[in-house]
C-alpha cells in the first residue's frame, strides 16, 4: 500500500507542468525525489502516455482537489447465465469492478464531477481506450472509463464497472489511476495470475 502511495504521487508529479505555481497553504505538500520521477517519466514516455514533462518540485493545494479512500478493485469474469463472478485469473477476467469512496470537502464546490479511470496492462498500455481527457498541465491522456458523479460536499460511494474488455487480458499487474476534475486522487495495482 505505500508503495501505491508513493508512486502515485510520483505519477502526479508528471502532470503538473514546471510553470505552474500556487500559494503554498497549511494543506500542500512537496515532493522533489528528483531521480526517481524521471525512471518513471522515461517509462511513461516510452509507454506513450504523456508527450513531454518536466519535472521539479510539486505543489498542489489540497483544499482543491476532491480526496478518496477505500480503494477496493476486483477482476471479474461474466458466467453464460449475466451473473459476475471474482477471479484473480487474467485468462477468466472480463470486466472489472473499481469501488471507492469521496472524502467530504467544504471547500469543493458541490455540482457534477468527471470521474475518469485508467487502466494499464503490465505493459503499459490503457485498455478499452474510450477517448482522451485534458489534466493538469495540458497533456491528455487516454481513459478507459469515464462517469459523471454528483457531489453535495458529502462523501459519496462510487461504484465502477468497465465494459467487457476487448484485448487479451495477460499475467501481471494492472495499475488502475483514477482523476476527479482532471487531478489524480488515486492509484491501485492489481495482480493477475
Amino acid at each position: 500500500m505505500k508503495f501505491n502511495r508513493i508512486l502515485f504521487f510520483l505519477l502526479i508529479s508528471l502532470l503538473i507542468p514546471h510553470s505552474l505555481e500556487a500559494k503554498l497553504k497549511k494543506n500542500e505538500f512537496r515532493l522533489t525525489t528528483y531521480s526517481c520521477l524521471k525512471k518513471i517519466e522515461s517509462s511513461l514516455l516510452k509507454a506513450n502516455l504523456v508527450h513531454q514533462t518536466k519535472i521539479d518540485t510539486i505543489i498542489i493545494d489540497s483544499d482543491k482537489v476532491l480526496k478518496i479512500n477505500g480503494i477496493d478493485i476486483s477482476a471479474m469474469s461474466i458466467k453464460g447465465n449475466g451473473k459476475y463472478i471474482t477471479t484473480k485469473s487474467a485468462r477468466k477476467t472480463d470486466v472489472m469492478r473499481i469501488n471507492f469512496q469521496i472524502e467530504n470537502n467544504e471547500n469543493i464546490t458541490s455540482g457534477y464531477k468527471e470521474v475518469y479511470i485508467l487502466i494499464q496492462n503490465p505493459k503499459g498500455k490503457i485498455l478499452n481506450k474510450k477517448g482522451t481527457f485534458e489534466v493538469l498541465g495540458g497533456n491528455e491522456l487516454y481513459y478507459t472509463e469515464k462517469t459523471n458523479a454528483y457531489y453535495t460536499n458529502n462523501y459519496l460511494k462510487i461504484s465502477i464497472l468497465t465494459d467487457r474488455f476487448i484485448q487479451k487480458i495477460i499475467r501481471g499487474y494492472y495499475t488502475i489511476t483514477i482523476y476527479i476534475e482532471n487531478y489524480p486522487v488515486g492509484l491501485e495495482v492489481l495482480k493477475l495470475r
